[in-house]
C-alpha cells in the first residue's frame, strides 16, 4: 500500500464524523470552501475542509495540499490525518488544533509577550523549514503567509496552515524566482508581486513581516484602500519604525512585559522583512535566529527580576509528565499556565503520542532548558519514553547543574525510587529492555530529591 493509499478516508466517515456536513458543525469558511468541525473514535477531533468548486479553488490547491502535507513532516506545520476523493469530493482531514488560528487571538490580553514571542518563532521555524530544510534539494514557497494561516495548539504551539497556493521552486535558494499568476490575500502580498517581478521565498518573508507587526501591534493589516477598525497599514508601520513611536500602536500593558533589547530586536527583523526591495530582506534562517535572539532578552529579563542566571536557554522549564494521566495532565496545564504568568517559558508538546521523528524534537528540547519539572504519576514508568526522558533530564542535571523538581500525583516518592506499587507494575513491564538499569538509577536518583506532593494542590 502506498503512502497516498494510506492517507485515503472513506466518505463515509467524514460525513459520520460532521453529522453529515451539518451547519452546526462549520467553524470557519475561506477561499477552498467551508471547514468543518469532526470527531472520529480513530483520530479524536478534526479538522474537515470541503472543496465548493464555486469558491475558485479546486484540484490544483487539493493536490498540492496532500502532495506536500503527506511528504513533509514538521513540529510547527499542520498535520494533515487523511483526504477523501469519493464521490467528486475533495477533503482534507487535519487535526483539529484547539486554540485555532492567530487572527482571533492578536488583541488578546491574555496573549502575553513572552506567549506572542513563542507564536512567532515557531511560524518561523515552519517556514524555515519549508524553504530550506525538506532535504530534497529544493524549496516549497507558501505564497498565502498570513495570521489566520497560523494556527495555535493547546499549548499554543504555532502551525503554518494552507499550502494549496504553495509552489516549489527547483532549488531551496532564498533569490530562485518563480513568475505565476499573482496571489495571495491582500495586506499580505509582496509588492514586487505585483510589480510583475515573479516570486521568491523572499515574498513568504515580506507576509512574514507583516503578521510580525500584527503581533505587535494586537490588530490585523489593513485591506488596501479600507482603514477601518483600528487596523494599520504597511506604510504606518515601517513609519513608526523609523521614527522611533512605536509604543504608540502598542498596547500599554503589553508595552510594560516588554524588555527594551526584546522589542528592538523584534521590530528591526520586522522591518527588515519589509523592504521594498527583495535582496534587502533577511532571509528566513536569519529571521529564527533574531526571534530566537528576542526571546533570550526576555527570558533574561525575567531571570534577572527572579534573580536567575541570565545565560539564555530556549525554554526555562522542561515538563515531563504522563499525557494518559487525566489529574496530572489538568495539573500540568495550570502548572504551564502559572509560569507563563510569571514570565517563565515552559516546554511541552502538544501532548501528542510519541515516536522516534517527536523524538528528535524533544530531546533537543531537554538539552536547551534550564530546568525541569517530572510529575510522576502510577503509569509513568509504562512509557518507554517517559523513562527516556528521565534519564536525559538526569544527565543534564550531573553535566550542567540544572535544577529539577519532582512532582508526585498519585505515587509516593518511596514508590518511585523503589519501583513498587502500582508504578512498579508499570515498570515491570520493561524488565527485557536493556535500558531499565539507566531507568531504574535515574528514577532512584530524582526521587530522591526534595520535590513536591501535587494532592497538596488539589
Amino acid at each position: 500500500m502506498s503512502s497516498f493509499d494510506k492517507l485515503k478516508i472513506p466518505l463515509q466517515e467524514i460525513s459520520s464524523a460532521t453529522n453529515k456536513f451539518a451547519k452546526a458543525n462549520i467553524i470557519g469558511k475561506g477561499g477552498y470552501g467551508e471547514v468543518y468541525l469532526g470527531q472520529s473514535k480513530e483520530h479524536g477531533m478534526l479538522a474537515i475542509k470541503r472543496l465548493n468548486c464555486m469558491h475558485g479553488q479546486g484540484d490544483h490547491e487539493y493536490g498540492m495540499e496532500v502532495t506536500l502535507l503527506s511528504r513533509y513532516k514538521h513540529e510547527n506545520l499542520v498535520s494533515l490525518i487523511g483526504f477523501c476523493g469519493e464521490g467528486g469530493e475533495k477533503i482534507l482531514v487535519y487535526k483539529y488544533e484547539a486554540n485555532q488560528s492567530l487572527d482571533k487571538h492578536l488583541d488578546s490580553k491574555d496573549l502575553s509577550w513572552m506567549r506572542r514571542l513563542h507564536i512567532c518563532l515557531e511560524a518561523a521555524c515552519g517556514l524555515r523549514y519549508f524553504h530550506n530544510e525538506t532535504g530534497c534539494g529544493h524549496g516549497v514557497i507558501h505564497r498565502d503567509i498570513k495570521s489566520s494561516n497560523i494556527l495555535l495548539d493547546e499549548n499554543w504551539n504555532a502551525k503554518i496552515s494552507d499550502f494549496g497556493l504553495s509552489k516549489i521552486a527547483l532549488t531551496n535558494s532564498a533569490d530562485s524566482v518563480i513568475f505565476t499568476v499573482a496571489c495571495g490575500t491582500p495586506g499580505y502580498i509582496d509588492p514586487q508581486i505585483l510589480y510583475g517581478c515573479g516570486i521568491t521565498q523572499k515574498s513568504d518573508v515580506y507576509s512574514f513581516g507583516v503578521v510580525l507587526y500584527e503581533v505587535l501591534f494586537g490588530k490585523l493589516v489593513a485591506v488596501p484602500g479600507y482603514l477601518g477598525d483600528g487596523r494599520f497599514t504597511v506604510k504606518m508601520a515601517k513609519k513608526h519604525y523609523e521614527e522611533k513611536t512605536l509604543h504608540q500602536m502598542i498596547d500599554p500593558d503589553l508595552r510594560n512585559e516588554m524588555n527594551s533589547d526584546s522589542l528592538s530586536t523584534f521590530s528591526t527583523i520586522a522591518y527588515q522583512c519589509l523592504k521594498e526591495r527583495t535582496e534587502d530582506r533577511p532571509t528566513m534562517r536569519l529571521v529564527v535566529e533574531e526571534l530566537e535572539k528576542a526571546l533570550g532578552y526576555q527570558q533574561g529579563n525575567t531571570r534577572e527580576s527572579f534573580g536567575l542566571s541570565s545565560s539564555v536557554f530556549l525554554y526555562d522549564v522542561y515538563i515531563s509528565f504522563r499525557v494518559q494521566d487525566e489529574f496530572n495532565r489538568r495539573f500540568t496545564y495550570f502548572l504551564i499556565e502559572a509560569l507563563e504568568r510569571e514570565g517563565l517559558a515552559p516546554y511541552k508538546d502538544s501532548m501528542g503520542v510519541y515516536d522516534a521523528y517527536e523524538e528528535s524534537i524533544l530531546l533537543p528540547a531537554i538539552k536547551q532548558s534550564r530546568a525541569f519539572i517530572i510529575v510522576f504519576s502510577k503509569n509513568f514508568a509504562a512509557s518507554s519514553w517517559n523513562l527516556d526522558e528521565v534519564a536525559e533530564i538526569v544527565k543534564c542535571v550531573k553535566e550542567r547543574e540544572n535544577v529539577v523538581i519532582p512532582v508526585f500525583g498519585d505515587v509516593h516518592p518511596s514508590e518511585v525510587r523503589e519501583q513498587k506499587g502500582y508504578f512498579g507494575e508499570a515498570m515491570s513491564k520493561h524488565d527485557s529492555n536493556p535500558r531499565r538499569g539507566v531507568w531504574r538509577n535515574a528514577l532512584v536518583e530524582v526521587a530522591d530529591v526534595p520535590g513536591l506532593e501535587a494532592s497538596n494542590f488539589r
